[in-house]
């Protein structure tokens, strides 16, 4: 008699708080989401379905390290921050080489390094599984396991000869080296970045030249010299054509993608951008800067028909459709609500303005909370300094006009500022606040 395949899932158990911001749930009850939807799932695959919880030897690290390895198919929901899950997806893809299959919710918002592991997100719109849902889920565990499960597991595929390769093998010595000469890079990019602007152009352009984008090898010093052509060239064409040139298996990393999309709107393609941000949202789920970087698109696209004279209301609307699900996604995170003021402002329906007064108030103690905590955000004073604005908050926009004229134009990206704390006073109603904000536009233009 054959017995059936075991799959062994890693999830959390109980009810528990998802950390989700409205309108996603802020609990899940996991017993009902496995005894409802996944067991069924797995067992109408043809497998034995079990859980840690059904463990029941004394040594119970023994019994899931076991069933870890031994398993035919491992599944894993990492809907919510769990690190016993993350652990055992270590620990798995470390012994076998594929059937590992990662799962979650359509609106969980995995760690950095699990981001770019192919998951299948399935709906859970709230705590309770009932029966549409339980129903919808198994629908999407049938049809997406079998298409994914063979994937091989990122240690197998990623480091060469494993588990053969010995630690202390020539790729470990090549690995140092390759870190050492990283070292040296970065300082070397530091300097020209510190060089006076007549002469930091031709150097860049040396340094570049000696380090072309297809013989790198390490993700971490392509995204640094990435960010050193975007930042010291400033040419979205020469970004581009960067991101283009680097080996296959390192531009398509969530981070590169997204600059890519991003450098495709600078260069006009807007369509193109959001399209390419919403196929990384499907494949690495979403994110405040991907959602953001949406609106941004979506906000040029409104710019543009308001300059044409056609104002599109449909591309208003996206733009604060996506930075509001960006903002939810992380209050602290001030990208994307420090874009609504303005945009509710412009739009004017019935409770904007008191929408617009809330992001405001988000946005500016999340920037505060990042000042305290010493943060390096290059885009943090001029931010602060926009929501000062928006708010109106004549005090404390006074207050920042003088750290600007103390630190100067450039620590606060004045080219880039302006133009947003124009806009502001213009939508203000009161003649007398005008007055008091223009002057102080005109204080900061003096600098």
């Amino acid at each position: 008699m054959s017995l059936r395949p075991i799959c062994f899932m890693v999830m959390p158990f109980g009810t528990k708080e998802t950390g989700a911001s409205a309108p996603h749930p802020p609990r899940v009850d996991f017993d009902a989401l496995w005894h409802d939807a996944i067991a069924p799932a797995l067992e109408s695959m043809g497998y034995r379905a079990v859980r840690a919880d059904q463990d029941t030897g004394a040594v119970i690290v023994k019994e899931m390290l076991e069933r870890l390895f031994f398993s035919h198919l491992v599944v894993a929901d990492i809907s919510i921050a769990n690190a016993n899950a993350y652990y055992e997806i270590g620990v798995r893809h470390a012994a076998r080489e594929d059937n590992c299959v990662l799962i979650a919710a359509d609106w969980a918002k995995p760690v950095f390094d699990l981001q770019q592991i192919r998951r299948i997100g399935y709906p859970l719109p709230q705590e309770k599984v009932d029966a549409d849902t339980a129903r919808a889920i198994r629908a999407v565990l049938t049809k997406a396991i079998p298409e994914v499960r063979a994937g091989r597991s990122p240690v197998h595929s990623l480091i060469g000869g494993y588990p053969q390769v010995p630690p202390n093998s020539r790729r470990a010595q090549e690995l140092a080296d390759q870190l050492e000469a990283f070292e040296m890079l970065r300082a070397r990019m530091l300097a020209i970045r510190n060089m006076p602007r007549e002469e930091r152009d031709a150097a860049a352009e040396a340094f570049l030249a000696e380090n072309p984008p297809a013989c790198i090898g390490l993700d971490t010093t392509a995204i640094e010299i990435f960010r050193f052509v975007r930042d010291v060239l400033g040419d979205w064409s020469r970004t581009a054509q960067f991101i283009d040139g680097l080996p296959e298996t390192i531009r398509k990393s969530a981070y590169l993608r997204e600059q890519r999309a991003l450098a495709q709107s600078y260069l006009g393609s807007h369509t193109d951008a959001i399209a390419a941000l919403e196929a990384l949202i499907q494949t690495f789920g979403d994110s405040g800067e991907r959602s953001g970087l949406i609106g941004g698109r979506y906000k040029k696209l409104y710019n543009a028909s308001v300059k044409a004279g056609k104002p599109d209301r449909r591309m208003l609307d996206r733009a604060i459709e996506a930075y509001q699900r960006g903002m939810l996604l992380d209050l602290n995170d001030y990208y994307c609500s420090c874009n609504l003021p303005a945009l509710y402002r412009e739009r004017g329906d019935d409770q904007d303005e008191q929408q617009a007064e809330a992001a405001a108030a988000v946005a500016r103690l999340a920037c505060e909370r990042a000042r305290q905590r010493g943060s390096a955000d290059e885009w943090l004073k001029p931010t602060l300094l926009g929501l000062a604005f928006a708010e109106h908050n004549h005090p404390l926009s006074r207050a920042l006009t003088r750290e600007v004229e103390r630190e100067g134009a450039d620590a606060w990206k004045l080219d880039s500022t302006l133009s947003d704390l124009h806009r502001h006073v213009a939508q203000m109603k009161d003649t007398a606040m005008q007055a008091e904000f223009t002057a102080l536009i005109a204080r900061l233009e003096a600098i």
